[in-house]
């Protein structure tokens, strides 16, 4: 820089970069580029705090509130099962899809994705009639949701941890990388699940679906009390208003 001091505001003179080190960057990082240990310790915490509280309150409701009515076994045992077949499933199916990409579509990874993948969609669907069909669907639907959502408040510590606590490992931010981009993947298919499903129970699905698109995309009543009024089912006939004589 012109005259070697670093960049200050127009009419202050020049600083140089120990001063202008020493007023902005001092309290954050030292000479060498590390972060000062005791701002690194309130940086942590401060971020860690909400999702180690959020990790723990998920883990106690589950533990406590979630509640699958079976006789032969107790409802932590389905929890932790659950929980534990989850994260198997997840990690079996990110692990042959990469492996199979990594082999350059070699026939046995195929078929081992496939029987991944097979069984991954059969225990879904078994999960779903049990929550949603058999006796006491209701309540085992509860405890389903509770127990996922603890699980997901585990991980998401769990990477923030690992994120922060492991800035300059690269095997630890590769893999944090990746479970960011399964979870990407994870929420994508379930919405376009939930798309598909809509589109097949007729009426109803139609008209939930146009609610959604017509609260997304505009204000009800807007849309609702212009001078061109647009039926809901997505009618092709506009209704004008009368003309006056």
């Amino acid at each position: 820089m012109p005259g070697g001091g670093a960049r200050s505001s127009p009419g202050e003179e020049p600083k140089s970069w120990e001063a202008w080190h020493t007023e902005f960057l001092a309290p954050l990082r030292d000479d060498r580029g590390s972060q000062v240990f005791g701002y690194r310790v309130g940086s942590i915490v401060c971020l860690l705090l909400p999702h180690c509280v959020m990790c723990v309150l998920g883990c106690a409701v589950a533990a406590t509130a979630a509640t699958f009515d079976t006789s032969l076994v107790p409802d932590p045992a389905w929890v932790v099962g659950g929980s534990l077949a989850t994260w198997v499933a997840l990690l079996a199916w990110a692990r042959a899809k990469r492996m199979y990409t990594g082999s350059g579509l070699n026939t046995d990874w195929r078929w081992f994705k496939a029987v991944v993948q097979v069984a991954s969609v059969c225990a879904v669907v078994y999960v779903l009639v049990a929550t949603l069909i058999l006796p006491q669907r209701g309540i085992r639907f509860a405890g389903v949701l509770i127990t996922l959502w603890a699980n997901y408040q585990a991980a998401a510590f769990a990477a923030q941890a690992a994120t922060l606590l492991f800035p300059k490992n690269p095997l630890i931010r590769s893999l944090v990388d990746g479970a960011y981009r399964q979870a990407d993947v994870l929420v994508g298919l379930v919405l376009a699940v939930v798309l598909v499903v809509l589109t097949f129970i007729g009426q109803i699905g139609l008209i939930m679906l146009d609610k959604v698109q017509a609260t997304v995309q505009f204000n009800g009543v807007y849309a609702t009390s212009g001078p061109l009024v647009v039926p809901p089912l997505g009618r092709e006939l506009l209704q004008e208003p009368a003309e006056d004589d």
